[in-house]
């Protein structure tokens, strides 16, 4: 019921933004197939659009989690990138691993880079890319919350991801 619904938060599907292309030849790398700077650009322009519409403020990129290529992107392919806010968090809200805290809210974005053929109604998941953004101009952005178990699955796995990734860190910078 919208009416009940708190306005400081947004569902998850909510925030999605997507993109299609058909992939051309001046993408191409030494193999003939897309070069993946460019699958990774075309995610990241995604992934800021995402968070700047999002948030109506100032976005500053702070960082793209580890990129993995999944399967290879061939010229005349159709490319579908689909994002989506997975989390957010809060201006002075401790970090995931409770060591410190955030000088501006932050927004985590995850952009699914899908090839697809029409003719054959196949789709697979070529590429994940996660990105985290602050927003500099605002104190607060909209809770993001999933609205299925599949949504809040991703949202775990992104977090418990973060938190290694930040427990890694703070444990490099210790030695």
């Amino acid at each position: 019921m919208p009416a009940l619904a708190d306005k400081n938060s947004i569902l998850m599907y909510k925030t999605a933004l997507s993109n299609a292309l058909t992939c051309q030849p001046q993408g191409q790398n030494i193999h003939g197939r897309i070069f993946g700077g460019f699958l990774m650009r075309r995610a990241f322009e995604l992934a800021h659009a995402t968070a700047q519409l999002f948030s109506g403020g100032e976005i500053i990129f702070l960082e793209v989690d580890d990129v993995t290529f999944k399967r290879p992107v061939n010229i005349g392919d159709l490319l579908q990138l689909e994002s989506v806010v997975l989390y957010t968090q809060q201006k002075d809200e401790r970090s995931l691993a409770g060591t410190d805290h955030r000088p501006h809210p932050e927004i985590h974005v995850e952009v699914v880079a899908y090839v697809t053929d029409p003719s054959k109604l196949t789709s697979h998941v070529s590429n994940t890319f996660n990105f985290t953004f602050a927003v500099r101009n605002k104190e607060k952005v909209l809770a993001v919350y999933p609205g299925t178990e599949l949504e809040a699955e991703r949202v775990v796995r992104m977090m418990l991801t973060d938190k290694e990734q930040e427990e890694h860190d703070l444990a490099t910078m210790a030695s």
